[in-house]
């Protein structure tokens, strides 16, 4: 499988009525261009700091309840 390409991943159950998706990306600091070394850090802090006018505490909180990271 080439790193290029994405690719779909399907899992049935019919057992319970639930849908579930997630979305999973190469990113993160391993993927910040050589010459650009903590961009990804940098930009996560920004978006925390700036979300629609909410102080970076509360940001973390509503991320945190639901469950993601």
């Amino acid at each position: 499988m080439s790193a290029d390409v994405p690719f779909l991943l399907l899992e049935r159950d019919a057992s319970l009525p639930l849908i579930h998706g997630g979305v999973c990306t190469r990113s993160g600091a391993g993927e910040d261009p050589a010459h650009l070394l903590g961009l990804t850090r940098l930009c996560g802090r920004l978006m925390r700091r700036t979300a629609g006018g909410l102080r970076a505490e509360e940001v973390d909180a509503r991320i945190d309840r639901m469950g993601a990271s």
